[in-house]
């Protein structure tokens, strides 16, 4: 059902629609906009990031100041890295309006807590394996007590010789 719409939209903007008769219908560059912004949720949801920066992008071409089509650009930049790019983006949204500045703070204080998150788990994963290669390297005399020894070697096995053998 995308696929069809994207088709039939991808087919108008093809043939222009009437474009050099008339100047275009404010509702139906609205509409659109809106249209490109709900596929960008969608395929967001579907975690499909350059294909929803993409429908952003469509829709930011249409409506340059869509709030949402700035929001979810940020978005889709910071899931695929481009954090410079993100960054970009709302300061853009920053200069929207105080509801706008207001959505360009959240999401800012989302990655800083995505980020501590991610540098805790990584030092927590560090310590472990450094931890771990201390134990390992210790010499036998710094090891504790209470350290189990290694098991000895089983003793080799008696090789069977079946009864027939002469």
């Amino acid at each position: 059902a995308i696929d069809g719409l994207l088709q039939a939209v991808s087919a108008a903007a093809a043939a222009g629609c009437g474009a050099e008769e008339r100047p275009e219908d404010p509702r139906v560059v609205e509409l659109r906009a809106l249209l490109f912004s709900n596929l960008a949720l969608g395929h967001m949801k579907l975690r499909q990031w350059r294909q929803a920066l993409g429908f952003c992008e469509e829709a930011l071409h249409d409506c340059p100041k869509n709030h949402k089509a700035l929001y979810r650009k940020a978005d889709c930049l910071g899931e695929l890295g481009a954090w410079a790019e993100a960054e970009e983006v709302l300061v853009a949204l920053d200069g929207l309006g105080e509801d706008a500045a207001k959505l360009a703070a959240q999401k800012r204080e989302a990655w800083r807590r995505r980020w501590k998150a991610a540098d805790d788990k990584q030092k927590k994963m560090w310590s472990a394996a450094l931890a771990k290669q201390k134990k390992a390297l210790a010499s036998p005399e710094e090891q504790p007590a209470d350290a189990k020894a290694p098991p000895a070697p089983k003793a080799a096995a008696k090789p069977v010789v079946p009864p027939w053998s002469p």
